[in-house]
Order: C-alpha cells, then sequence, then structure tokens
C-alpha cells in the first residue's frame, strides 16, 4: 500500500505549538466574545487532549467481536475496513450529537438544566452529551487523518439509518420517544440483554423495548469492532503502516468516558425523576399541546431548501435557519482544519461557532414553530482543496455568513454575536501569516 495513503506531518508539533503561541492575541478575541454572549465553555474544549500512552492490544479488544451484520466484513485489506468502520463511527457520533442538541433547544423556560450545560461544564445535560459526541466525532475523524482519509463531517440527512441500530434517527423535540431512542444507544453494554440488571430494572428495560418496538439485546460493539480491526492494522506492520497500539486504547476509552452518567440522566428524564421537573412525574402524560410540557411541538427533520418540506416559516425565519447553517458549516470547516493541522486555535474558532452562532439561533427558532435542519451547505466540501484554496474557501463562507447576518440586522435573535464572523476571518488570515515561509 503506498506510503502516500498515510499522510503525516513530518515537521513535528513543536512547529505546530511556535505556531500556536502566534495566533493567541487571535484566540483571546474569541474568549471575549464567548464573556461577551454569556458563554460558559467546558473545560474540555479549552485544553489539548493529552496524548493517550501506548499499550499493548488489550486482549478483551482484540481477541474478537461478537457477530452483528453491521460488522460483516466489508474489505480484505484490515486498513480499508478501518476506515470503512470509522466512517460509520463518524455518522452515529454525528447524528448523535445533532440529534441532543435539536432536542435540548426544543426545551421550554424552566427546564434548562435538561438541556443546558452551565459553568462547571457538566455533561448530564442534553448539550453536554452533544459535546461528549464531539469529543468522539473529532477522535474519530484524527484517527482518519493519521490513515490519510479524508475526514467524516458532512451532517447526515434526516431521518437517518445508521445499520447499526433497529430504529432511524430523527431530529425531534425531546419527548419519550426520542428518550427511549437515546437510552437505548447509552446504555451500559449488556444492559438490553438482561445482564448485570436488578430486577426493578426489568420492567424499564421491557418499557423502554416496547415504546421502540425492538427485541431486548443489544448489537455488539462498534468501538470494539475499531479497536479490534487497528490491532490488525498495526500487527500487519510495515514501513507506510502507523502504530495504532495508542488509539486501540483510545477507542475503549470513548466508549466507556462518562456512559454511566449518561445513562443515569437519561433515565431520571425518562421517568420523570430529573430535578427540573419538580416533582411532577406524570409531565409527560400531557398531550405535547399542553403548555406544561416540557418541549415545544415543532416539526421533526425540518428542511429549509426550495423543494423540501418544512417550507411554511417565514422568509425572516428561513434567513435565520440559512444563517445557522452557514455557522454550521463553518464550525465543521474549522474543525477539518484542526483535524489537519493539529493547531488548537482552530478548534476554539469551531467552538466559538457552536456556542455562539449556533447556539442562539438553535435556542430561538423553537417558539418559532421550527427548529435547525443542520443541513449541509449548498457548495462543495474543501478537503479536495490545497491549504491556500482552502483558506480561501473557508473566508468567503466566513464574509457569505456575516452579510446575510448584517442584512437580518435587527431581525437577529437577542446575543447574536455579530463580530464573531469577522474576528475569525482576521485569526485566519494572522495564522496564514505566520504559516507562509520565510
Amino acid at each position: 500500500m503506498s506510503s502516500r495513503i498515510f499522510a503525516r506531518d513530518d515537521q513535528g508539533r513543536d512547529r505546530l505549538a511556535r505556531e500556536d503561541a502566534t495566533v493567541m492575541p487571535a484566540r483571546r478575541a474569541v474568549l471575549r466574545a464567548f464573556a461577551a454572549t454569556g458563554i460558559a465553555i467546558p473545560p474540555v474544549w479549552l485544553t489539548e487532549p493529552k496524548p493517550v500512552a501506548a499499550a499493548e492490544p488489550s486482549p478483551a479488544l482484540c481477541s474478537g467481536v461478537a457477530k452483528a451484520e453491521y460488522l460483516a466484513r466489508g474489505f480484505r485489506d484490515p486498513v480499508l475496513e478501518l476506515i470503512r468502520l470509522l466512517h460509520t463511527a463518524a455518522d452515529i457520533e454525528h447524528a448523535s450529537l445533532l440529534q441532543y442538541m435539536f432536542a435540548a433547544f426544543s426545551l421550554k423556560n424552566g427546564y434548562e438544566s435538561i438541556g443546558d450545560y452551565d459553568a462547571s461544564g457538566m455533561t448530564t445535560n442534553l448539550l453536554g452529551m452533544a459535546i461528549d459526541n464531539m469529543v468522539r466525532f473529532g477522535t474519530v475523524n484524527r484517527l482518519l487523518a493519521v490513515l490519510g482519509a479524508p475526514s467524516r463531517l458532512a451532517p447526515p440527512r434526516f431521518p437517518f439509518n445508521s445499520g447499526v441500530y433497529p430504529f432511524a434517527f430523527n431530529l425531534e423535540p425531546l419527548t419519550p420517544m426520542a428518550l427511549a431512542q437515546y437510552i437505548y444507544r447509552e446504555a451500559p453494554n449488556r444492559f438490553f440483554d438482561f445482564k448485570g440488571v436488578s430486577s426493578s430494572e426489568t420492567d424499564f428495560i421491557a418499557a423502554v423495548c416496547k415504546m421502540l418496538n425492538v427485541p431486548a439485546t443489544r448489537a455488539a460493539s462498534l468501538y470494539a469492532a475499531i479497536a479490534a480491526m487497528a490491532g490488525e492494522v498495526t500487527r500487519a506492520g510495515g514501513t507506510d503502516v502507523p502504530d495504532l497500539s495508542r488509539w486501540i486504547v483510545a477507542m475503549h476509552q470513548l466508549e466507556e468516558r462518562g456512559a454511566e452518567d449518561r445513562f443515569a440522566f437519561l433515565k431520571n428524564v425518562f421517568l420523570g425523576s430529573h430535578p427540573a421537573f419538580a416533582g411532577r412525574n406524570d409531565v409527560w402524560r400531557l398531550p405535547m399541546t399542553d403548555q406544561r410540557y416540557p418541549s415545544y411541538g415543532i416539526t421533526s427533520n425540518p428542511a429549509s431548501c426550495p423543494g423540501r418540506p418544512a417550507r411554511e416559516a417565514s422568509p425572516a425565519t428561513l434567513a435565520l435557519i440559512r444563517l445557522g447553517n452557514l455557522q454550521y458549516g463553518t464550525t465543521l470547516l474549522l474543525l477539518d482544519l484542526y483535524f489537519r493541522h493539529h493547531l488548537p486555535v482552530y478548534r476554539s474558532l469551531a467552538v466559538a461557532h457552536m456556542t455562539g452562532p449556533v447556539r442562539v439561533i438553535g435556542k430561538y427558532l423553537p417558539p418559532l414553530g421550527t427548529g435547525m435542519p443542520f443541513e449541509a451547505i449548498d457548495v462543495p466540501d474543501s478537503s479536495a482543496l490545497d491549504a491556500k484554496h482552502r483558506q480561501r474557501f473557508i473566508l468567503a463562507l466566513l464574509q457569505e455568513g456575516q452579510t446575510l447576518a448584517e442584512s437580518i440586522g435587527p431581525r437577529l435573535p437577542p446575543g447574536y454575536p455579530l463580530a464573531l464572523n469577522r474576528e475569525t476571518m482576521a485569526a485566519l488570515q494572522e495564522i496564514s501569516k505566520q504559516r507562509e515561509p520565510r
């Protein structure tokens, strides 16, 4: 297999660290934008993750994976098969984080502790869970970069059929049905096989499975399959094959990180025992039209493109949806720069757009009867471009969003950070200047 498949930065991280130091003023400008909009950023987003120590492949991860249809091998070559599995994982993580954000934005006032994270950076809420999924999404894409494969960034089209879970993923307001799907996904391994559960939990398992109309069993772990295939790639060796030992450990950690807390949180919300309900554990039995129901009755899987459904929104609302899509597309392209170049400032800029404009618009739309569709922007992605033209592409997209935001003007939601696009453009231009050969 050609060594060109494994694109590596032979300049080393020291150069990247020096370049990051040159753009700290731009990063501080972004953090000032956070403060101006009252946004608290969880610490996981503001620090470079520490490398996972290299370790021997765990026998539990690499000795075999339980049979499941979606794990049927697609390629004999282990690198191609690993990329296939990573694409599947990226799509699922992306769809999941968008579901959690959409559901968080759908909640009415008084349920902030369920939907929104706070200054403590807790992940036992829907936006905190979305951030956890984005960390996994990022890790999967970084491993794709190690393999020399393109990033898997395009948002899935909803309803999304993963091929892994026995139900479709939808962008929908928070309801018991949506919670049942989240619980099925986030449950501990073998929980839905009734393995290691107490007798008091069997009724809960039966209720969730009956609601979803699925058998009380779970498919084999996708991350265990990825770890096993990474082990096969590493054992195959070769001068052009990277050592993936630490990535094997990382895949196991991704699946376990915060799993018990997420599951307990979802279970409490499903059962109505979360503190946000203040003892009203029958709230989910109310009709969705009741003003006491926790979420707005907005349309599932909204769309904004001509010729697609859900076009009943006003022109002003459609302009906001378009702006939200542009901002989310910008977020993904900034993440792509981070996956390629490992400069933490790119990640900080991506977070600024996610927790700033995307979050503000996402929370503003449900009272108007709709939600963010998180559609792919209707231009080709920049992955095939060289660094110079990729930068030009992103700057043009940022200008497109800025022009649209300025045209909306006073109709922008309160707290919309209008200056952020210009600050991001200045930061990218400064990075480009510092990276130019002397």
